[in-house]
């Protein structure tokens, strides 16, 4: 735990202070008073995105690809992942994951719309080339663990057209994997991760 502490302090002081810029600025915006205005900013809303990015978590040099869906305005549901056993079948550790995410609040600050919010769900480590399925032990050959995870994001969105949006995701969070001691290549059952990533939504 003690060696990934530098993690979860970058995370924690970037998720803040991105916190505090939308929220200054969204405090230093000046009122519009149509009605029209006010109305296209709350009705801005993202049915799906897809990102790329990289996470503290994946050590193989695979970037990170994040595919994300909203049924509901307030909650979506995610999965992120560097393709392994898809795409690529590389060795090296990384991380996979699949969350819900709930939106606790958002923030306006000219044509940009900031969201700010909490996620759970579960996360599979793996030290070598993927196997197939999810192991919440360690697996036939000892290289993957899956556990629960929390996390919490901070999501910027800026329009391209009317439909499709521009999205920048900042996200830190951490999984607890209790079989991971256990890997052929031994790891903390505790493993905090940070994740930024870009992409394109509708």
């Amino acid at each position: 735990m003690p060696a990934f502490t530098p993690y979860l302090v970058v995370s924690l002081l970037l998720s803040s202070g991105l916190l505090l810029f939308s929220v200054s600025a969204a405090a230093t915006e000046p009122k519009d008073s149509g009605h029209d205005a006010h109305k296209e900013k709350v009705e801005t809303r993202q049915y799906i995105n897809l990102r790329g990015g990289a996470s503290s978590a994946n050590l193989n040099q695979r970037p990170e690809v994040c595919m994300e869906g909203s049924p509901f305005a307030m909650l979506s549901v995610e999965s992120c992942g560097t393709g392994n056993g898809i795409w690529h079948h590389d060795s090296g550790t990384e991380m996979m994951h699949v969350r819900l995410k709930l939106k606790v609040f958002s923030l306006s600050s000219g044509p940009m719309l900031f969201q700010y919010g909490v996620g759970a769900g579960m996360a599979e480590l793996q030290v070598a080339a993927d196997d197939p399925g999810i192991q919440f032990g360690t697996g036939p050959r000892g290289v993957e663990t899956a556990g629960a995870e929390g996390s919490m994001f901070l999501r910027g969105l800026l329009p391209l057209t009317k439909a499709f949006e521009l999205v920048g995701d900042l996200q830190t969070g951490t999984a607890y994997l209790p079989s991971a001691p256990e890997l052929i290549v031994p790891k903390s059952a505790w493993q905090p991760f940070v994740t930024l990533s870009v992409g394109v939504g509708y």
